[in-house]
């Protein structure tokens, strides 16, 4: 395994630490019961853009996923590029 290879490990590992700290929150649980009420809603719904209104949900869900672990990972770069120039880190 390359040195890149660990690192994406690692922060991945990281990622994954932090988002389930985050499921044990009250906001977590706010934003679980929203789409638990918008899917209740949505099912209720019976038209021909269901199947679509569902995989835009879907897909949007995915993008923010993505995005959230794109913007932590840059947080820890930003991070360690911080210590390095303060002298912390050699």
């Amino acid at each position: 395994m390359t040195n890149q290879e660990q690192l994406n490990e690692f922060m991945e590992n990281l990622f994954g630490n932090a988002l389930e700290a985050y499921k044990k929150t009250k906001e977590y649980d706010f934003l679980q019961e929203k789409q638990e009420q918008f899917n209740e809603r949505l099912a209720e719904k019976e038209s021909a853009n269901h199947d679509f209104l569902e995989n835009y949900a879907f897909e949007i869900g995915l993008d923010e996923e993505r995005k959230n672990e794109f913007v932590y990972q840059q947080g820890m770069r930003d991070c360690v590029w911080l210590l390095k120039n303060v002298g912390v880190l050699a």
